[in-house]
């Protein structure tokens, strides 16, 4: 088990950045359960559109905070700072609409909002990167995952975690075919899916919230985790996240 972190009455202050998306309203929802938090700021683009699943009481310790991430600073600076940030942020080539704005999301906005936690002195950051994420990589999206990767291991961060799920499972708000269809394959093929090939099997959603939950627990250590999609579930029990 890790170390004990802090009571209710001292809980930490956690930032979430893509808190709107399948992974962020997932570990939302977990971290606003949990009793070593004692505030949860959601990071969000527009107002009002946060959805969290399984808090018992979402209203008890979640701000809501809109953030622009080209400019961050004027949302941030009425935030109280953050002992741990989470980096859900990502998108999609279809729902960007091209390269140049695909990186902007999965790239600088990671790299933006980090740094703005560092400047206020954030213990440890988790982020969401991806199965196959690889700097050298000729595949457009696992290079940008790669780059964003190296880009904060450059940030010198007291203590930094990786993760790299495979294919998301859980209750997206906008199911589209290609989706259902990938989620329908993922599952089809999963028991044929071991040794070396284990780690493309699908992992669900709560998986990586708490595996990213996980991660913070471990922060004493320092330095650098990185996080396979196969190894997400032991770290989960492991921790008792």
């Amino acid at each position: 088990m890790g170390a004990p972190g802090p009571t209710a009455a001292t809980g930490e202050i956690v930032w979430v950045a893509g808190a709107t998306g399948l992974t962020g309203r997932a570990l939302v929802g977990q971290l606003l359960n949990d009793p070593q938090v004692r505030q949860v700021v959601a990071l969000v683009r527009r107002a009002g559109g946060l959805l969290v699943q399984g808090a018992a009481r979402p209203d008890s310790k979640l701000v809501e905070c809109v953030v622009d991430y080209a400019e961050p600073d004027a949302g941030l600076a009425a935030v109280p700072a953050p002992a741990v940030l989470y980096v859900c942020l990502g998108t999609t080539l279809r729902v960007a609409g091209s390269q140049a704005a695909f990186r902007k999301v999965d790239f600088d906005a990671v790299l933006t909002v980090a740094r703005a936690a560092q400047a206020r002195g954030v213990q440890h950051v988790g982020v969401v990167s991806a199965l196959g994420a690889d700097a050298g990589s000729r595949v457009f999206y696992s290079r940008v995952k790669g780059e964003m990767e190296a880009a904060l291991q450059g940030l010198n961060l007291p203590s930094l975690h990786i993760v790299r799920p495979s294919f998301l499972l859980g209750d997206r708000q906008e199911r589209r075919i290609g989706e259902a269809l990938g989620i329908a394959a993922v599952q089809l093929l999963r028991p044929a899916l071991i040794g070396p090939l284990a780690q493309y099997r699908g992992v669900e959603v709560q998986t990586v919230a708490a595996a990213l939950r996980a991660g913070a627990h471990l922060r004493s250590a320092g330095g650098l985790r990185v996080s396979q999609s196969e190894q997400l579930a032991s770290l989960v029990l492991e921790q008792g996240t």
